[in-house]
């Protein structure tokens, strides 16, 4: 019992000290990058080698380490010897406030636990409450920190970090500086969320930015089609004309170009990015002139006109390629052509993330 007392005491005292003047020390020794979700809604610093992964599914899942050896461990629900891990776990949101005092006060865990008191607290001035315990897990003592935080919307989110005990220290100040910085509906391109919606797809190697109140349809095997309207969505059904408040907006994605040239006959292996844009201004019958050089955002791109829209192409290198087509009427495109133009520079596109293998959602943390 007495040793038992003596080292909650010891925790305790390395939980002050951190809370209060510990992340100070941390974050001028250390360097940090930035991670943005794949909806750009949840944003944060860590520390820069530490390794990061979203696992998106229902719900969303990001898990950090500080080391590769670590993230693996974590992925198979145990806890390297060294390693510190945080996980955060984003719920849908709930038709009812969730209050994170409540939540981790009625927490009940599988395992042997010591649990202090719950600390209602503030992070970035919302909500949210603490929990710090002690997991003995096969003889092993694990510090573990829990957080819970309701975002606005009643989004809610669970943060669970842990280390074995004598690493608490390190644990708790990489902590602060991931809760220092986060940031919620922070898009990175620089849109209002309030106003704008993220596209992503499953993989999160591409993504683009639209306005919120537009209609999305996947309707077609090989693009991702925006509609300013349901009515413009209606038009492009019945396959008629568009009114001058009619806009519809064509992606086809580096990874479903090649399905979309292969349906209507074009290899565009090894083509010239001239020759992709015309070959899909034939298929979709526009009249395009003389593809030209053109930047939007962070891209240089090739941009072809038509009556009442214009196609871009963008290259990405080592044969990837995507394609955006706006189109509206005669008269009506000249209202929308900012619009698109700021959906075009809002494209990322990041390759690298296709290959990363997909690793299943375990709700609930474990050691």
């Amino acid at each position: 019992m007495i040793k038992r007392a003596c080292k909650l005491a010891i925790l305790l005292v390395m939980f002050c000290q951190i809370w209060l003047d510990g992340p100070l020390l941390a974050r001028s020794q250390s360097q940090e990058d930035t991670f943005t979700s794949c909806d750009g809604k949840l944003s944060f610093s860590y520390p820069e080698d530490w390794y990061v992964e979203e696992i998106l599914g229902n719900s969303t899942l990001i898990r950090l380490a500080n080391s590769e050896t670590a993230l693996e461990a974590l992925a198979a629900d145990r806890l390297s010897p060294v390693g510190q891990v945080i996980e955060l776990f984003i719920f849908p949101p709930s038709l009812d406030e969730v209050n994170p005092v409540d939540t981790l006060s009625n927490l009940r865990s599988p395992f042997q636990e010591e649990f202090y008191p719950v600390q209602a607290i503030e992070v970035q001035g919302w909500s949210a409450a603490r929990l710090d315990s002690i997991i003995t897990y096969e003889g092993v003592e694990i510090s573990t920190i829990r957080i819970a935080i309701t975002f606005p919307n009643n989004q809610f989110l669970m943060l669970t970090a842990q280390a074995f005990l004598n690493l608490f220290s390190e644990l708790d100040a990489n902590l602060e500086i991931l809760l220092s910085s986060l940031s919620y509906q922070a898009l990175d391109t620089g849109f209002s969320l309030d106003e704008w919606s993220v596209y992503f797809e499953p993989k999160c190697a591409f993504r683009l930015a639209y306005p919120a109140d537009w209609i999305v349809s996947e309707a077609y095997s090989n693009q991702i089609l925006l509609f300013n309207s349901q009515d413009a969505q209606d038009t492009r059904r019945r396959r008629r004309d568009y009114e001058d408040d009619q806009l519809e907006v064509e992606i086809i994605q580096p990874q479903d170009l090649p399905y979309f040239f292969e349906d209507i006959g074009f290899d565009a292996t090894d083509a010239k990015p001239e020759d992709i844009l015309t070959a899909y201004a034939n298929a979709e019958r526009l009249s395009v002139g003389t593809p030209t050089p053109f930047t939007v955002g962070d891209h240089d791109v090739l941009r072809a006109d038509f009556t009442g829209g214009f196609i871009l192409l963008y290259d990405f290198g080592e044969g990837q390629y995507a394609l955006l087509a706006a189109r509206s009427s005669e008269e009506g495109f000249a209202t929308f052509e900012e619009t698109v133009l700021q959906i075009a520079g809002s494209v990322q596109y990041d390759p690298i993330q296709e290959d990363e293998p997909a690793i299943e959602i375990t709700p609930t943390p474990t050691p």
